[in-house]
Parts: structure tokens; sequence; C-alpha cells
């Protein structure tokens, strides 16, 4: 028996090692941890270098090191000295970050940024939601949040599919060239919450 779970435990290792030693498919950023400790929590410092003990930590390594980008509400970049900006692009990864304003305590669902705001899972078609519709709100599920915004953006690049439609009139926002910038989604958007109050 012994035997059999050493062979069983090497096979597992050596039919998993190779999908771990893989890289990801799109980068990682580094966790910024530069120090190093030994096996009790004392902090080694220096690092150690390969061939040392407690060599290969996270501490050891500097791989795709975090970088940031402030953005403007128009997705214009700024200096890294901006006292105010809407999102945060990680240049690592490529993803935008929302940043949220007003922290107060009290819910402002007319500034969808506002990081207060909670919303519920709402999805009522049963095509799509897993046979669990969730818990409508006013202006306060993902379907108002998210779901109409991508349909009013999608009326308002152009697109005539008879199947989307919306609560809201999109006539006075939508441009008629079927290009829509950062700057006017943030216009719709910012439109669609304040029809919802």
């Amino acid at each position: 028996m012994h035997c059999f779970l050493i062979r069983f435990f090497l096979a597992v290792v050596i039919f998993i090692s190779p999908v771990f030693a893989q890289s990801p498919p799109f980068p990682i950023p580094d966790t910024g941890q530069t120090k190093c400790y030994d096996d009790v929590g004392n902090e080694i410092n220096p690092c150690p270098s390969p061939g040392e003990p407690f060599y290969g930590q996270d501490g050891n390594y500097s791989i795709n090191p975090m970088s940031y980008t402030k953005l403007a509400a128009d997705g214009s970049e700024l200096p890294d000295t901006a006292l105010s900006w809407a999102m945060v692009r990680d240049n690592v990864t490529g993803l935008i970050w929302e940043v949220k304003n007003s922290k107060d305590g009290a819910k402002n669902y007319s500034n969808p940024h506002d990081a207060d705001n909670t919303y519920t899972w709402y999805d009522p078609n049963p095509e799509t939601n897993g046979g669990d519709a969730g818990t409508p709100g006013n202006g306060t599920d993902t379907k108002d949040f998210i779901a109409d915004a991508i349909i009013a953006l999608q009326i308002c690049a152009g697109n005539t599919d008879a199947d989307i439609t919306t609560d809201f009139d999109l006539s006075e926002i939508c441009v008629t060239d079927g290009k829509i910038g950062l700057e006017e989604a943030v216009y719709i958007l910012q439109y669609l919450a304040d029809m919802r109050n």
C-alpha cells in the first residue's frame, strides 16, 4: 500500500507539473513584496541569493512590476501628480478601474460613481439567469445599472436590432455616426442615471 501511494503521488506530480510550469496567457502584476523571511518569520536582509537557504521566495523576484496611470473621465492620461482622476489603468494587464467617489455613508443613485451605492443581482431573462432571476430594484439592480447601459450604448452606436430596446428615449443624446468614444459613453451613462431619478 505504501509503495502504491508513493507511485500515485509521483504520477500526480508528473502529470500536473507541466500545467503549473507554463506561464499564464496574460501578464500578472508583481505583488510588490521585496522582503524575505526565514522559517520563523525573521526578516532576512538582504534577500538570499541562489543556493542560499530560503532563496526563491517572492521577495527574490520582480516580475511585471506594478505600473498604473491616472485617467480623466474622457480617458486621457493624467500626470502622477494629478489630485483628481476618474479611472486608473493597470499598465501590466490593461484593465481600467473606476474610481468611486462620495464615500459619505449616503447612497446616491443619481451618481453612478457613488461609493455607497449597492446593487442586487437581477436578470429576468430565464435564458440567461441560470434559473435565478434575483431581486429587482428600482435603479438599484444589475439589470438597471449594467444591462440597460449596454443596450443604450448599442443603440447609440447604431445597432438597429429590433430586439434591443430601452425604457428611455435616447434620441437626444445618441450620435448619428455610429461611433462612441469614452467621453460619449460616460455622458450616456450619466444621462441614464439622471433619468432613473
